[in-house]
């Protein structure tokens, strides 16, 4: 997975449709708790070890219903050669 503009998106538009599920269900949960969601991610990626550490934080347009989310993935460990973009790269 790469960092990407998910405006008019769902999760399941990731090519990589187990990377889709498990984003998927961690923003569900943020969703269903209507609170902030921590999570430390590790796996494979291009047969390589791959990490990192996303907060996501629920808004709400009317205060009651959460209806927007703001994601911010933290990459501890990437294959090599791939790209390693940081919230200032933007």
């Amino acid at each position: 997975p790469d960092v990407r503009d998910m405006t008019g998106r769902t999760t399941m538009d990731y090519d990589d449709k187990v990377f889709a599920e498990m984003v998927t269900t961690h923003f569900q949960e943020c969703v269903d708790e209507r609170a902030p969601v921590y999570r430390h991610v590790v796996g494979q990626l291009q047969d390589a070890p791959y990490e990192y550490y996303r907060l996501t934080l629920p808004l709400s347009a009317d205060d009651r219903s959460v209806d927007m989310l703001i994601a911010a993935p933290v990459r501890v460990s990437v294959p090599v050669g791939f790209p390693k973009r940081t919230l200032w790269d933007f």
